[in-house]
């Protein structure tokens, strides 16, 4: 049996009643009684592939839909795993990001450190050598003005 897609449900329910109206009109008609019943055999037999064509239909539909659900929860299952994953690698990210900036503030501050120690140990020697100068200027002045008197 060949499927048509253009035969809708309303145009099967439209023969169905062509049908069921042929078959009333044969059982008044004059009609030879073993033509009749071969008749009612065919539209007997007709109709109720028409009905188990429509049962099929009506399960295929239930098939679709429930693999349409199935497959749209699927979906939104593997769109909040996706959605969980970007979650977790922008926070590792973002982790990763303040880890590195601590560091390189760590950094800064250990060369500041080490600058501010070259500083005090320049400021120092000089201090020493202008103590030395300091020193030896009055050591030089006292001499002169021994030598004067």
């Amino acid at each position: 049996m060949t499927c048509r897609p253009d035969v809708t449900p309303g145009a099967l329910f439209s023969s169905q009643e062509k049908i069921h109206q042929l078959y009333q009109e044969l059982s008044i008609s004059d009609t030879d009684p073993q033509i009749r019943v071969q008749v009612e055999s065919v539209l007997s037999s007709l109709l109720g592939e028409v009905r188990q064509l429509q049962d099929e239909n009506k399960h295929m539909e239930k098939l679709y839909i429930r693999e349409k659900e199935a497959h749209e929860t699927r979906l939104r299952s593997m769109e909040d795993e996706l959605e969980a994953q970007v979650a977790r690698v922008d926070l590792q990210a973002r982790r990763e990001a303040e880890q590195q900036k601590e560091q390189e503030i760590k950094e800064v501050e250990r060369k500041m450190k080490e600058e501010i120690a070259e500083l005090q140990t320049h400021l120092r020697m000089f201090q020493k050598v202008r103590s030395l100068v300091e020193g030896g200027r009055g050591d030089a002045t006292t001499e002169q003005r021994d030598g004067c008197l």
